[in-house]
Protein backbone atom coordinates (compact mmCIF):
# COMPACT_ATOMS: atom_id res chain seq x y z
CA UNK A 1 0.00 0.00 0.00
CA UNK A 2 1.28 3.54 -0.36
CA UNK A 3 2.47 6.02 1.94
CA UNK A 4 0.38 8.62 0.33
CA UNK A 5 -2.51 6.64 0.30
CA UNK A 6 -1.61 6.48 4.21
CA UNK A 7 -0.70 10.23 4.33
CA UNK A 8 -4.23 11.03 3.05
CA UNK A 9 -6.53 9.31 5.10
CA UNK A 10 -4.46 10.34 8.24
CA UNK A 11 -5.10 14.18 6.63
CA UNK A 12 -8.74 13.50 6.58
CA UNK A 13 -8.80 11.70 9.79
CA UNK A 14 -7.00 15.07 11.31
CA UNK A 15 -9.38 17.54 9.79
CA UNK A 16 -12.91 15.59 11.89
CA UNK A 17 -10.67 14.70 14.96
CA UNK A 18 -11.90 18.39 16.51
CA UNK A 19 -15.87 17.47 15.67
CA UNK A 20 -14.66 13.64 17.54
CA UNK A 21 -14.56 12.04 14.11
CA UNK A 22 -12.54 9.70 13.02
CA UNK A 23 -11.45 8.08 9.23
CA UNK A 24 -9.61 4.81 9.12
CA UNK A 25 -8.54 2.61 5.97
CA UNK A 26 -10.23 -0.63 5.70
CA UNK A 27 -8.88 -2.00 2.46
CA UNK A 28 -7.30 -0.84 -0.50
CA UNK A 29 -8.45 -3.39 -3.73
CA UNK A 30 -6.92 -2.45 -7.12
CA UNK A 31 -8.37 0.68 -7.95
CA UNK A 32 -11.35 0.70 -4.90
CA UNK A 33 -10.12 2.57 -2.02
CA UNK A 34 -12.67 1.59 1.28
CA UNK A 35 -12.16 3.58 4.27
CA UNK A 36 -14.62 3.59 7.93
CA UNK A 37 -15.79 6.84 8.86
CA UNK A 38 -17.31 8.11 12.59
CA UNK A 39 -18.57 11.38 12.25
CA UNK A 40 -18.31 11.83 15.63
CA UNK A 41 -20.54 14.08 17.94
CA UNK A 42 -24.04 13.47 17.27
CA UNK A 43 -25.06 17.10 18.71
CA UNK A 44 -23.81 18.58 16.08
CA UNK A 45 -25.08 17.46 12.53
CA UNK A 46 -23.93 20.66 10.97
CA UNK A 47 -20.24 19.71 11.76
CA UNK A 48 -20.03 16.36 10.18
CA UNK A 49 -19.32 16.43 7.14
CA UNK A 50 -21.54 14.00 4.57
CA UNK A 51 -19.98 10.82 3.85
CA UNK A 52 -20.05 11.47 -0.21
CA UNK A 53 -18.45 14.54 0.02
CA UNK A 54 -15.34 12.91 2.04
CA UNK A 55 -15.41 10.58 -0.90
CA UNK A 56 -14.96 12.75 -2.91
CA UNK A 57 -12.67 14.82 -1.24
CA UNK A 58 -10.02 12.19 -0.52
CA UNK A 59 -10.56 11.00 -4.24
CA UNK A 60 -9.11 14.32 -5.19
CA UNK A 61 -6.64 14.35 -2.88
CA UNK A 62 -5.35 11.21 -4.23
CA UNK A 63 -5.38 12.17 -7.09
CA UNK A 64 -4.13 15.20 -7.03
CA UNK A 65 -0.69 12.94 -4.89
CA UNK A 66 -0.63 10.82 -8.17
CA UNK A 67 -2.89 7.94 -7.31
CA UNK A 68 -5.84 6.77 -9.05
CA UNK A 69 -8.55 6.00 -7.87
CA UNK A 70 -12.07 4.68 -9.77
CA UNK A 71 -14.00 4.73 -6.20
CA UNK A 72 -14.12 5.58 -2.40
CA UNK A 73 -16.33 3.68 -0.57
CA UNK A 74 -17.15 5.27 2.93
CA UNK A 75 -18.84 2.79 5.73
CA UNK A 76 -20.16 3.90 8.21
CA UNK A 77 -17.68 3.46 12.00
CA UNK A 78 -19.70 5.47 14.30
CA UNK A 79 -20.69 3.52 17.50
Amino acid sequence: MSAAIKQSIRYFSRIVEPDGGRVALVAVEGDRLTVSYDSGSSDCTACSLPADSLAEMIQEDLKARGIEIARVIVEDGGK
